[in-house]
């Protein structure tokens, strides 16, 4: 019966079960399963950001934020003009906090440029960095999406 498979589910695998079924469910409530706005993780971000080619946004941002939830509506229609452009994250601050920490988060929501150019530090050439920029602009879908256009590369 189920009883019996939580019984032998220890606690430790339980709380890890239901800590990331929040974490998804919380990104997902902000922008749905079928937003072009990535969930981002400590686990996926080297990959998918720091390790790829592509110009990011990445917006950090706590569940119980106010102006998070006003501004994921924008932030979506922006990640859907730009789709295939430019790639847009999401963070979720309450969980990530070895990201907030990395970034130096401060306030909510906090939307932040990652450049396209991948470089190596000295000290480890193993260690990849990139520049970042905070988004300090309006927040409506048009100056999102005019503020990542104008961080493409010329080409």
């Amino acid at each position: 019966s189920e009883f019996q498979l939580i019984q032998l589910m220890s606690a430790p695998k339980l709380f890890g079960l239901a800590f990331l079924l929040s974490t998804l469910l919380t990104v997902q409530a902000f922008y749905g399963p079928s937003s072009d706005v990535e969930t981002l993780t400590l686990q996926n971000f080297k990959e998918k950001v720091l390790d790829s080619a592509d110009v990011w946004l990445v917006e950090f941002f706590a569940p119980w934020c106010g102006h998070c939830k006003v501004f994921a509506p924008e932030y979506s229609k922006a990640a859907t003009t730009l789709k295939g452009v430019v790639r847009f994250g999401a963070v979720n601050a309450d969980v990530e906090k070895v990201l907030v920490e990395r970034y130096e988060i401060q306030g909510y929501p906090t939307v932040k440029y990652f450049s396209h150019e991948q470089k190596r530090t000295a000290e480890d050439p193993n260690a990849i960095i990139k520049a970042t920029e905070n988004y300090s602009g309006s927040r409506t879908a048009k100056a999102v999406a005019e503020y990542a256009l104008s961080k493409l590369p010329s080409k």
